[in-house]
Order: structure tokens, then C-alpha cells, then sequence
């Protein structure tokens, strides 16, 4: 079976390939490369989960280099969130987690490299703002790897009576 790795991933306008590390905007290339680019690919992993600070410290930087890891993660994050037009105070893509980490909160669609004839579906992150994952017809998400995506839940997007203020 095909993992997550092997695809692109889709979240508004922008397209990024995990296995090519290549971010596309409206289909063009955008030039992001290194750190940012595999935080990146560290949140489109694991949607609407938090990617702590720890982990990405030991992705980015071996036990062995030092470096002002606080300075160093945050001109990481702030570059990505330039690329992507995005930003902490008003967040589209990535939320900070106080203390914590960094969470992907936006819509994704991802796309297997090699399309079969299992149907498909999209996938939004559980997180913390209620996303919920929504079918789509556009979607191409095979639901056979539905279970290889961590953080997300699948299913129709209902919103609850409590959090509308609605009753009955």
C-alpha cells in the first residue's frame, strides 16, 4: 500500500509534494527550501495534531550541532508562514500551540501518485477549531489509506446544536 510520503498534498490554492518537497501555488513553484520545508512536511503528516517543538528540534537539528534552537525555529516558522501568507496572529494554516508546538488546521486533499479505482473522499483535520472531515467530489483521498492518516476523522461535517446556539 502506498504511504502519505509518496503524495501530494492540497490545502487552498497551494499544493505541496512529500516526496519532492516541492510547494506549488496555483501551480506554480514557489522557492522554499530546507527548514521550513520539512516542518512543513512534518504538520501534512499529522493534520489538526500538535508537532511539538522537541520534535522538530530533533528532525531539524542533530544531537550534535548547536545552534539558538528558539531563534532558529522561529525564523523557520515565521519563512513558512511567508511562503504560505500566513500568520500567527490569524492563523489559516498553522496554529501555534503555546509552549507546546505548531498544528496544521486547514482543509487538506491528498492525491496518490498512482490513481486506482478505489473511491475517494477528503479529509480535514480534527483539531482544536472542530474541524471535521467533509466529503467532497473533487477529493482524492483513496479510503483504503484513510487509516494511515493520523488526526484525522472521517465522516460528515455536522455542526452541533451547543456550539450553534440553535435548539432542536
Amino acid at each position: 500500500m502506498e504511504t502519505l510520503s509518496n503524495q501530494r498534498v492540497r490545502f487552498k490554492s497551494f499544493e505541496f509534494d512529500l516526496g519532492t518537497r516541492e510547494l506549488r501555488r496555483n501551480g506554480l513553484k514557489l522557492k522554499l527550501q530546507g527548514q521550513p520545508v520539512e516542518v512543513l512536511a512534518m504538520l501534512l503528516l499529522r493534520p489538526g495534531q500538535v508537532v511539538t517543538r522537541e520534535e522538530i528540534q530533533r528532525r531539524l537539528w542533530p544531537k550534535d550541532t548547536f545552534v539558538d534552537f528558539e531563534h532558529s525555529l522561529n525564523s523557520t516558522i515565521r519563512r513558512l508562514r511567508d511562503a504560505l501568507g500566513d500568520s500567527a496572529g490569524n492563523p489559516r494554516f498553522i496554529e501555534t500551540v503555546p509552549r507546546l508546538g505548531y498544528r496544521f488546521i486547514a482543509r487538506i486533499e491528498t492525491a496518490a501518485e498512482s490513481e486506482g479505482a478505489i473511491p475517494k473522499i477528503a479529509a480535514t483535520p480534527n483539531g482544536k477549531n472542530g474541524h471535521v472531515a467533509q466529503a467532497s467530489p473533487r477529493a482524492e483521498l483513496p479510503l483504503a489509506q484513510s487509516a494511515e492518516l493520523p488526526g484525522i476523522q472521517l465522516g460528515s461535517a455536522q455542526e452541533p446544536a451547543a456550539q450553534t446556539g440553535r435548539v432542536g
